[in-house]
C-alpha cells in the first residue's frame, strides 16, 4: 500500500515568522504601557491621598494644641510669635502646671517640631522634644491676628492663629511621582478664646 504525501503542505517561512514576532511584541509592548499607566496613576492617587490625611492631621493637631493657649493658670497667652514658630503657654492637661509649647518649622531639615516645658518653680523644665511633628515640610507661616481681625506683631494682642501649611511628596517615592503628585498646601485659621479676656477693655 502506497501513502501518498501532499506536496501542498509546507511550514511558515521567515517572513511569516517575523511578521508573527513583530505583531506580538507590539501587543505586549501596548500591554506593558496600559499596566505602567495603570501602576503609576495608582502611585499617584496614593501619595495624594497619603498627603491630604497627613495634612488634615496635621494642621488639626497644631489647631488644637494653640487653641488652649491662654488657659488659666498661665502667666501669659502667647510669649512669642513669629511667621516660622510660635511659642505659648497653657495647661493642656488641665493638671494645674503651666505649660509651655513651641511649634517650630525647621526649614533646612523641611520639618514642624514640637518643644514641650513644665514649669518647676519659678523656671521651665523641657519634658518634651523637639519632636517632630511632621516630615516632608515645605513652607510653614504663622499669621497672627487681634480681636478685630487685624494682622499683629505683638504676641499679647493675639486672639487667632492662620497656619499655613505645605507638604511635598515623600523622598521614598521616585521623582516621576513626586514630580505629578507636587506640592499641597492648605491652610485653617485658629480662634484662642483663651487669650480675649487677657485684653485690656476697648475704649
Amino acid at each position: 500500500m502506497r501513502v501518498r504525501i501532499s506536496k501542498d503542505k509546507r511550514g511558515f517561512t521567515l517572513i511569516e515568522l517575523l511578521i508573527a514576532a513583530s505583531l506580538t511584541a507590539i501587543i505586549l509592548g501596548a500591554i506593558s504601557l496600559v499596566f505602567i499607566s495603570t501602576l503609576r496613576t495608582s502611585s499617584v492617587g496614593r501619595v495624594r491621598l497619603q498627603m491630604q490625611q497627613n495634612i488634615r492631621d496635621t494642621l488639626g493637631y497644631m489647631s488644637r494644641m494653640i487653641r488652649f493657649a491662654g488657659i488659666r493658670p498661665v502667666d501669659v497667652g502667647i510669649e512669642e510669635i513669629n511667621p516660622g514658630y510660635i511659642i505659648f503657654q497653657s495647661d493642656h492637661d488641665g493638671d494645674g502646671i503651666t505649660e509651655r509649647y513651641m511649634f517650630e518649622y525647621v526649614e533646612y531639615q523641611q520639618k514642624i517640631t514640637l518643644t514641650q516645658w513644665v514649669k518647676s518653680g519659678p523656671n521651665y523644665v523641657v519634658v518634651r522634644g523637639p519632636e517632630t511633628v511632621m516630615p516632608n515640610v515645605s513652607d510653614l507661616i504663622f499669621t497672627y491676628y487681634t480681636k478685630d481681625n487685624v494682622e499683629t506683631a505683638d504676641p499679647a494682642m493675639v486672639t487667632a492663629v492662620k497656619i499655613s501649611l505645605t507638604l511635598t511628596p515623600p523622598l521614598v517615592e521616585d521623582a516621576t511621582t513626586r514630580e505629578m503628585v507636587g506640592d499641597l498646601s492648605q491652610s485653617t485659621l485658629v480662634y484662642c478664646p483663651n487669650l480675649a479676656w487677657r485684653l485690656p477693655p476697648s475704649s
